[in-house]
């Protein structure tokens, strides 16, 4: 593993935005990028591939559901002033048009999302959290990468240095995630997560995850569902269950009385944390959260 690796230890619809290639930045070429993320983990992915040739800020803050986040004031402001504006798409930001037009942004919006195929969830609508996919975030990187070099075209051999290493950060983390999961039987590979943000993973690494709730975390629980996810959870023999920072803990305390699982260390779904150094940085969290889950199929 690589340096950085070692230390771990560790839209449908209102989103359909075309990247529009025609700056109207006032900055000079000699100043690092303002650019605009809407949340944590795609705010880390652009300062990795940008380095010190961006100014990332990111809208949603560390520690927040996504799905919940709605702009305040001041972040018209940081959008009015940005050189480039990055979301995820995939239904994601619902408020992306508002602010873009309460901020009068005419510049350009890269959808990071633009070039994978959708996943679609139970209800028919895409998955949002195909940042849980390494393969997608590859594409997420190199999406990014293309549209800052296209901003900068004098720095653009650095930002394709700084792709190829995080690039090989994600095949390192790819490889390490399944050599953990070799030796864990298939019927042992099912997860128990608080709401729906898990699918990208399951389906890249062979997991099946179960959850009560839906795609957004403040989604209302189907009637009758808990007693299928008991069921469920009973049939295949599932030791935790998972929660992260925007589900609801009287999900985890049925299962733990009803279906005799365990409360399993949290899992980080849509956000980066700035108090844990396990959730500190995207390629930490992603980390974090397989081992995790496989520490627990384990036993």
């Amino acid at each position: 593993m690589t340096h950085k690796i070692r230390n771990m230890i560790f839209s449908s619809g209102l989103l359909a935005f075309l990247l529009i290639l025609a700056p109207t930045s006032t900055a000079r070429a000699d100043e690092p990028l303002r650019v605009v993320a809407s949340f944590s983990v795609l705010a880390d992915i652009v300062a990795q591939v940008g380095g010190d040739d961006v100014a990332v800020t990111g809208l949603i803050p560390m520690g927040e559901d996504p799905h919940i986040w709605r702009p305040a004031p001041y972040d018209v402001a940081s959008v009015a002033e940005a050189d480039l504006v990055v979301v995820n798409g995939l239904g994601l930001e619902g408020w992306l048009g508002g602010l873009v037009a309460d901020a009068g942004y005419a510049g350009p919006i890269l959808v990071a999302s633009r070039a994978i195929d959708p996943l679609v969830g139970p209800s028919g609508a895409p998955d949002p959290h195909a940042w849980h996919s390494l393969a997608a975030v590859r594409s997420y990187a190199r999406e990014i990468a293309v549209t800052l070099a296209g901003l900068r075209p004098g720095r653009a051999a650095a930002i394709r240095a700084r792709l190829g290493e995080f690039l090989a950060e994600l095949s390192l983390l790819d490889h390490w995630a399944r050599k953990r999961l070799d030796g864990i039987p298939p019927a042992r590979r099912v997860i128990v997560t608080g709401h729906d943000a898990f699918a990208w993973l399951g389906r890249e690494f062979g997991i099946r995850v179960l959850s009560p709730a839906g795609l957004d975390s403040f989604d209302p629980l189907p009637a009758g569902r808990m007693d299928e996810l008991v069921t469920e959870v009973r049939a295949a023999g599932v030791g935790a269950v998972f929660l992260d920072a925007a589900s609801d803990p009287g999900i985890a305390k049925a299962l733990k009385e009803r279906a005799g699982v365990a409360v399993g260390l949290p899992l980080y779904a849509g956000t980066l944390s700035p108090d844990c150094s396990l959730a500190s940085s995207y390629l930490a969290m992603w980390q974090n959260n397989i081992a995790v889950i496989t520490e627990t199929m384990k036993r």
